[in-house]
């Protein structure tokens, strides 16, 4: 946490431009007790993987052994409208942008060779979506922004888990499926950590559990409102001395390859 900190330190804006006020260098955890939220189920109303669920659950005890207040709550996004929203606005930055290709190589983009089969696909998928679509996906976004808001009103942080399931295996998402197949398993995977993105709040990922069948690391994801990173670092400086991790190592990871 002390080289996070410091790296968050010395790239944060630090401009008159700033839009929110600056943090400084956090060095250690605060005597501030926290209102937690703890949602095991995703934005589609899943329950996670049992050794997942489970871990979630044992860091939320974790922190009510430190003495922070966790409160199981409803998880406030509905993931069909904001998958939509998303798609919309993500693939929006990419409409008009197979023309070049098409103009260089003379040929449909599909065939010019230049792009995998999964990058043409989201671009022709941007070309389906109108300006009443994105206008609606930034009404969507200023609506969860407002409710995000309110939620996080009653609770200082939102503990979930990372992923529903462990570490997908490669080839789940790939360049050469379409990116419609990409986006299914997308959304899967990001069922419990996108709204960060969307709304520009931080979150984090915290590495307290590990796997007993693959050795792997569990993450455990907090997430808080724009702006308020100081509280975030804190509360993983505390939650770094409670359970180290700094010497845990997966069983696949460079320290345990011998040469």
């Amino acid at each position: 946490m002390r080289d996070s900190a410091a790296l968050f330190a010395v790239t944060e804006d630090r401009s008159q431009k700033a839009f929110y006020p600056v943090v400084g260098r956090i060095e250690g955890p605060s005597s501030r007790r926290l209102r937690i939220g703890l949602t095991t189920r995703n934005i589609f109303g899943s329950e996670p993987a049992g050794d997942i669920k489970a871990a979630t659950e044992d860091v939320a005890s974790l922190c009510e052994a430190l003495g922070h207040t966790v409160i199981p709550v409803e998880n406030p996004v509905h993931g069909e409208a904001y998958f939509r929203a998303y798609a919309i606005l993500f693939s929006a930055k990419f409409k008009g942008a197979l023309k070049p290709f098409e103009r260089l190589t003379g040929k449909p983009a599909e065939d010019s060779g230049l792009l995998t089969y999964s990058s043409v696909s989201l671009i022709r998928e941007a070309e389906k979506y109108t300006d009443a679509d994105r206008q609606k996906a930034e009404v969507y976004v200023e609506e969860l922004s407002v409710r995000m808001a309110e939620f996080h009103k009653r609770f200082d942080v939102w503990l979930t888990p990372v992923t529903p399931e462990g570490p997908p295996k490669i080839g789940v998402i790939s360049p050469d499926r379409s990116y419609h197949d990409n986006r299914e398993a997308m959304e899967t995977i990001m069922s419990y950590t996108p709204m960060a993105n969307m709304l520009g709040a931080p979150a984090m990922s915290v590495p307290l559990s590990w796997s007993k069948t693959t050795g792997l690391p569990i993450g455990s994801h907090f997430s808080a409102k724009p702006g308020d990173d100081r509280t975030l670092y804190e509360l993983a400086y505390e939650l770094e001395e409670a359970r180290p991790w700094f010497d845990r190592w997966a069983p696949f990871s460079a320290r345990h390859v011998t040469y």
